[in-house]
């Protein structure tokens, strides 16, 4: 019994050390907390939570796996209303770094592009060619993302 208990462990340890270990490939940006700019241009902050409008997408980052305070950051920034705050506000939200930076609007997606290059910015507009979001819907470099019916 013990010669068989002796020829396994021998064969399972030399088995052992042939084998490859096998990683899984991670975008290294995918590692971490991420952080995400919730701008805003008359919104209070307490209405940008999960317990206000925004609960829908709240909940979906949550489902996604992006759970507030864990493994996802969100920086809430408002003007309340005051135009000539619009755009310290924008300032601030580009110079924290986020991940992400979502804008309420149009005027706010504007104010906000030429701040940056590299923060990709998510926006609500009707027509973006028209409101000067972007020159054509195919554009490289900012990309719309509209419905394809």
């Amino acid at each position: 019994m013990r010669r068989r208990n002796f020829i396994a462990g021998t064969a399972a340890t030399a088995a052992m050390s042939f084998a490859q270990p096998i990683c899984a490939q991670i975008d290294r940006r995918s590692l971490g907390i991420k952080r995400i700019a919730f701008v805003h241009l008359t919104e209070k902050l307490e209405g940008m939570t999960v317990k206000g409008r925004y609960k829908p997408f709240f909940g979906e980052l949550d489902r996604l796996g992006y759970i507030e305070g864990r493994n996802l950051i969100v920086e809430r920034y408002s003007a309340l209303g005051q135009t000539e705050r619009y755009g310290v506000v924008a300032r601030a939200a580009v110079a924290s770094h986020p991940d992400l930076i979502i804008s309420i609007g149009t005027l706010l997606a504007r104010l906000l592009m030429p701040l940056t290059a590299t923060i990709p910015i998510l926006t609500t507009s009707a027509d973006p060619v028209a409101s000067g979001l972007v020159t054509e819907l195919g554009q490289a470099g900012r990309k719309y993302y509209g419905n394809k019916c």
